[in-house]
């Protein structure tokens, strides 16, 4: 298969589920013209989400030792933005080869959850290997920040599940949709990197993540109110749906 071809048939396959500004417009164009070079050398969609995490996981080590190296978190970045356009391609990859699969999907999503954590346990480092004196600071943030991600996974996972299972309605509108990638875009992986880029500015750094970690804490309660409302007003052909 040349690249051409390789190109042309992603284009004719779809371009995923809708996504937030930064991945759908900057992210996903530049993983299409990585998909197409990958799969012409059938490499497989696995193998391209593990080096999707491999790139991922060398960034966060850079950004740990980077201290206030403008160099160190430039290289950081670059390379949390190639394990993003990787991230963005295992898909299209395996839609070119014609190998999506249920294994496949779950691996992507438990490494991007992986990652996030991650994420936030390197910023966590970085602050207290180059600044010891605000420990409890970037303490607080960072499992605050993480809690608040992990919950809107756990919480978002469930909801497509008990929907999936139970045939439920309550499904986003197109136009609930638009404002969601608007008003939850500190989910979007691209946009919560660039902290990276101000890691040698403390204060700035500071401002900026605890802004975040706000934003998250705010988004995660609003979605999970929102989905626990869905819920709630939807019958369910069943004699319970909780557990013991």
């Amino acid at each position: 298969m040349s690249f051409a071809e390789a190109l042309a048939r992603g284009a004719s396959r779809g371009k995923g589920v809708q996504a937030y500004w930064y991945t759908e417009h900057i992210n996903r164009p530049a993983a299409r013209m990585a998909a197409a070079a990958l799969a012409t050398l059938n490499v497989s969609a696995n193998t391209v989400t593990m080096l999707s995490f491999a790139f991922t996981l060398a960034g966060l080590a850079m950004a740990v030792y980077a201290g206030s190296s403008m160099a160190g978190v430039l290289g950081a970045y670059f390379l949390l933005v190639v394990g993003y356009v990787l991230d963005s391609a295992d898909g299209q990859v395996a839609r070119i080869l014609n190998t999506s699969s249920p294994a496949g999907e779950w691996l992507d999503h438990i490494l991007d959850n992986v990652k996030h954590v991650l994420f936030h346990g390197a910023l966590l480092l970085s602050v207290l290997i180059s600044q010891p004196d605000r420990a409890v600071t970037v303490i607080a943030l960072a499992v605050i920040a993480t809690a608040a991600h992990t919950t809107a996974f756990t919480a978002h996972m469930l909801f497509e599940q008990l929907q999936h299972r139970h045939n439920l309605a309550g499904g986003e509108r197109s136009r609930d949709r638009r404002f969601g990638r608007i008003a939850f875009f500190v989910y979007d992986w691209g946009i919560l990197i660039m902290l990276v880029l101000v890691l040698p500015f403390r204060d700035l750094f500071f401002a900026a993540y605890g802004l975040i970690t706000a934003y998250l804490v705010l988004a995660c309660v609003a979605k999970s109110l929102r989905m626990f409302a869905v819920l709630r007003g939807t019958q369910i052909a069943c004699d319970s749906v909780q557990g013991p």
